[in-house]
């Protein structure tokens, strides 16, 4: 007899954890304890798969530099971030034909009937808006996240003593 299927992650009930950079982007809102022994990993752009099509490429260059400005990408997320892309790919193609044959079609018998690329392209953009939200992308999820204000000193403004305002 199979075991109940739970809502949650791997085998776990709840929701999946969140990684400790994002909580602490956050500003740790729960207040727990943060993963010291996650793995440590680089934050860089990784390479994109060959097989993604040109305008899921353009898409991975665009979004990984804003990505990798907010330290939320590395190598690790390169299957993440393909399936990112490759949605947001499908959903422009979707949208292009759209374009080009309208929102009704002939059905077999003559009547006017929904275009099936209507489901393609909302399919398509619900799978891109839930990776926007793995990276902390939507406007929800990234009202969610506190940048820390980088408070080196300019070497500059050390030299004469005083902050600039």
């Amino acid at each position: 007899m199979g075991g109940v299927l739970m809502a949650g992650y791997a085998n776990k009930q709840g929701r999946k954890p969140l990684p400790t950079q994002l909580k602490v982007l956050r500003g740790n809102p729960g207040k727990r304890r943060l993963n010291d022994a996650e793995p440590k990993v680089v934050a860089r752009i990784p390479s994109p798969p060959r097989e993604l099509p040109q305008e899921a490429k353009r898409e991975w260059w665009r979004i990984g530099r804003q990505l990798l400005a907010a330290g939320l990408v590395t190598d690790l997320d390169r299957m993440a971030l393909a399936a990112l892309v490759q949605s947001y790919s499908r959903w422009i193609e979707a949208q292009t034909m759209l374009a080009q044959t309208g929102l009704l079609i002939k059905g077999k018998d003559g009547s006017p009937r929904l275009n099936p690329l209507l489901r393609v392209s909302a399919q398509a953009q619900a799978e891109y808006t839930k990776m926007l939200s793995e990276f902390g992308l939507t406007p929800s999820s990234r009202s969610r996240v506190k940048a820390t204000k980088n408070e080196e000193e300019d070497p500059f403004e050390q030299f004469l003593g005083t902050k600039a305002k």
